[in-house]
């Protein structure tokens, strides 16, 4: 846990009541349980919901998000505070720093989810644009690089579909800030456990070890643009992805 005292309400407020912690491993904000009320019912009813509770020099510190919910009158205050120790990590948000920060988060736990490692990254101060661009193209870079011995083609071009299946936007790999830099963090940062919960996440990666365990070589495979959807897809959109990917397949394309 990161801690610092914000300027908030200045002299007016205690340190403590302007001391916030933010979280190493999913950028969860801790903001003073006193903002609620009693700090000591707080405190219990966070116990009661299973709340961790963090203690710093006599006083409780708890989850925003929790206290938000919890103690609705406190929501606002509590936004405040999230959003100043979220500005406080805001000079680590550069595109390399969010690709490291994702492979870290990544490589934590083979059961975290995409949407769970997306809001960490948010929480820890990168946008919302870092934080998709982190998930859709960090395992495409350390997939090729997994694959670069094998000499194969890969298409530079993307396309993001919506739900149904609408393409709603088309660009190229090389274009990205995120790839770019992920293409060159890559050799730093594939471990093994980066190699198991990233570079796999990788639709080609998948792709491709499913072509070689029936039989295929790598000059047999054609690459088409990587589809990404921009959330959850439904069984037309999946029919719709196939339909586009074909599209690009056959002797006169690459």
């Amino acid at each position: 846990m990161d801690w610092f005292v914000s300027d908030m309400g200045g002299d007016k407020f205690p340190h403590w009541m302007r001391r916030l912690g933010i979280s190493k491993d999913d950028g969860e904000v801790v903001v003073p349980a006193a903002i609620a009320g009693n700090e000591y019912e707080v405190a219990l009813r966070a116990e009661g919901d299973g709340v961790p509770r963090h203690h710093r020099d006599g006083h409780v510190y708890v989850s925003a998000t929790w206290l938000s919910n919890a103690f609705p009158d406190a929501s606002v205050v509590c936004e405040k505070l999230a959003f100043i120790a979220r500005n406080n990590v805001s000079s680590a948000t550069t595109d390399s720093e969010a690709v490291t920060q994702y492979t870290q988060l990544a490589s934590q736990a083979e059961s975290r989810s995409d949407a769970v490692i997306t809001q960490a990254l948010y929480r820890r101060g990168f946008t919302q644009n870092q934080s998709r661009d982190a998930l859709w193209f960090t395992p495409i870079a350390f997939g090729r690089r997994l694959l670069q011995s094998k000499n194969m083609k890969f298409s530079d071009n993307f396309l993001v579909l919506s739900p149904n299946g609408e393409v709603l936007q088309e660009g190229q790999l090389s274009d990205n800030s995120i790839y770019r830099s992920a293409v060159e963090l890559a050799p730093a940062l594939l471990s093994d456990a980066a190699i198991k919960h990233v570079a796999f996440r990788s639709p080609e990666i998948r792709s491709f070890a499913d072509a070689v365990s029936k039989g295929a070589s790598a000059e047999d495979l054609e690459w088409t643009p990587v589809i990404f959807f921009s959330s959850s897809p439904m069984s037309q959109g999946l029919e719709r992805a196939s339909q586009v990917t074909s599209s690009f397949l056959g002797p006169d394309r690459n």
